[in-house]
């Protein structure tokens, strides 16, 4: 029988679940600072299994393909006898299992959820808050849908039209007293730029335009304890061929100054913090920071194999 995991490995194993699902290269940046440290002990704890390694690759195209890995049913039992995850939660909320068709889209979610993380190293009176649209930490009171999923209503006459961000989070700097909330939209290029369906790019911008309007955002104030004035729609493209489409359409999109458009490549090579978002998809303007005055590139650093 495999011997009850040390407070680390409780660690490590909430953080699987809270993403979902993490690659060997995640796991290594948030807990080891090596991938050989980090292989070293996944094998025991798929060994031991309180982990298991799910049936596709996390290469996000930026490096070789590596495992990647989900909490077992003997984790998510550890994790509930801990009062960890609470008691209500099924395995298939916790597990990566139910995500596999969109794993691309949850790794590059979970890069930018661990970038946003590594702010704090760099920048001490940042304080981060963060929400997944699918972490088991972040469903709605009373129901098991995601926290964030809201609606909005264009007329008195329509019926609200829901939509589900894929995180919803603040960036706080504590020394100034100052919070910049802000909306993730990871896009992966499935979707159309604008068309008849709800889904499409440039209805996804009028919903959250309304959203703004009509201070929507607002409910977050009694989550995260703090006055919100606006929001920052982010929009993480997998391709720099799809940050160009997306900033087009958001520049053909007006209002859309609220709208920051960036791609993964520029943000593992300048960080989340650096010069690499497209305010309002103005690539012309030149690229920008999130943090305004804390500009500065921060990118990872980089991981020894070893």
């Amino acid at each position: 029988m495999p011997k009850k995991p040390n407070k680390n490995a409780v660690a490590l194993l909430r953080d699987v679940a809270e993403c979902r699902m993490l690659t060997l290269s995640q796991i290594a940046v948030l807990h080891f600072g090596s991938k050989r440290s980090a292989r070293r002990r996944m094998q025991q704890l798929v060994k031991d299994e309180f982990l298991a390694v799910l049936p596709v690759s996390g290469g996000t195209g930026l490096g070789r393909p590596e495992s990647v890995f989900e909490v077992s049913n003997a984790g998510y039992s550890l994790l509930r006898s801990q009062r960890i995850l609470p008691d209500a939660l099924s395995f298939e909320q916790v597990s990566g299992d139910p995500l596999l068709r969109q794993a691309g889209h949850q790794i590059l979610m979970n890069w930018c959820r661990i970038h946003l993380a590594h702010l704090v190293k760099e920048f001490p009176q940042l304080q981060i808050d963060f929400l997944s649209f699918n972490s088991p930490f972040a469903l709605a009171y009373g129901h098991s849908g995601p926290f964030v999923r809201d609606c909005v209503q264009f007329h008195e006459e329509d019926e609200p039209v829901w939509f589900t961000p894929d995180a919803a989070a603040a960036i706080t700097d504590t020394k100034r007293g100052i919070t910049v909330p802000f909306f993730l939209e990871v896009d992966m290029d499935t979707e159309t730029k604008a068309g008849s369906q709800g889904g499409d790019i440039r209805e996804k911008i009028i919903r959250y335009q309304q959203y703004f309007r009509s201070e929507g955002y607002k409910r977050y104030e009694k989550i995260w304890s703090r006055e919100l004035d606006g929001f920052r729609l982010l929009f993480l493209a997998n391709s720099p061929q799809r940050m160009e489409s997306l900033a087009a359409t958001v520049r053909s999109t007006p209002p859309s100054d609220f709208v920051w458009v960036t791609s993964q490549d520029k943000m593992f090579a300048g960080g989340i913090s650096g010069n690499i978002w497209a305010r309002g998809g103005k690539t012309e303007l030149g690229l920008q920071s999130i943090l305004g005055n804390l500009s500065r590139p921060a990118p990872l650093p980089s991981l020894a194999d070893k």
